[in-house]
């Protein structure tokens, strides 16, 4: 079994995911994230092969069951809500998907950002003013000499 390394990746967050849902017993997550992932995953695939429309739908319906699957989310009404915004948006497809690339550009920005704040500081230097006592204590710099206090 040769898997690749997103492959083994994938597999990796996955165990990992599942011993979190186990050592703090959510298990009323499973159902809710293998929807939204796998809404998720189809809409990549299909939009990886330019099939917008089906794309969107499937990302639609897959992540938006997930949420509603969520026990304390009336499932219902989620079904509804799901069908309606589906109707409204056939036709708009390519919009949709402009949005929600649009969208998931800027969290990669946000992520991607140092969250360090940087400020500028000008660097400005002084004459010095040198009172020599002596003849042979007077220096004078020459350019880009540094000097120092």
């Amino acid at each position: 079994m040769n898997l690749s390394r997103q492959q083994t990746a994938t597999l990796g967050i996955g165990l990992i995911t599942f011993g979190v849902i186990v050592w703090l017993n959510l298990w009323w997550l499973v159902v809710p994230g293998l929807l939204i992932s796998g809404g998720a995953l189809a809409y990549a695939q299909r939009r990886s092969v330019n099939r917008i429309a089906e794309a969107v739908q499937l990302g639609l319906w897959g992540v938006g069951l997930g949420i509603f699957a969520i026990p304390f989310m009336p499932f219902i009404a989620g079904f509804f809500l799901l069908g309606g915004t589906s109707l409204l948006i056939r036709g708009r497809e390519d919009k949709a998907d402009t949005f929600v690339q649009r969208m998931l550009g800027r969290v990669r920005r946000r992520s991607s950002s140092p969250s360090v704040s940087v400020q500028q500081v000008p660097i400005t230097q002084q004459p010095t003013v040198v009172t020599p006592t002596t003849q042979q204590d007077v220096h004078e710099p020459s350019t880009g000499e540094t000097t120092r206090l």
